[in-house]
């Protein structure tokens, strides 16, 4: 799993129990903007090189950075893992749905067959 930022590719790590809890401590942190801010900076760090982040933030602390663009960062970090996590699921979805469609498609000349000869 990859975030592009600043024209650079960075792999993410693997989603641990860690990172996890980290992500969770952004989302029910105290809602004032001084916790939230400061967790999800301090998640983001985690991920992008200091010198990426401090160009893509526009700025060398949490004091002077761009909160839109941490908001976008973390954001995106937070989707990429949350559609990993989902994937197999999808795909289940996708499967099933490519089955009933066949066993749709299997009464429906079934019905047509019946109808054809008179069955009703």
């Amino acid at each position: 799993m990859n975030i592009e930022l600043n024209n650079k590719t960075i792999e993410l790590p693997k989603l641990t129990m860690k990172l996890s809890k980290m992500q969770e401590g952004v989302e029910h942190a105290e809602k004032t903007s001084d916790v939230i801010w400061k967790k999800a900076y301090d998640y983001v760090k985690v991920f992008i090189p200091k010198a990426d982040l401090d160009v893509v933030l526009d700025g060398k602390n949490i004091d002077e950075i761009d909160l839109v663009e941490l908001n976008n960062v973390y954001t995106d970090i937070v989707t990429i893992y949350k559609n990993a996590l989902e994937a197999p699921k999808m795909e289940a979805t996708r499967n099933k749905i490519d089955e009933m469609s066949g066993a749709v498609d299997t009464i429906s000349k079934v019905a047509t067959a019946a109808n054809q000869l008179g069955i009703k």
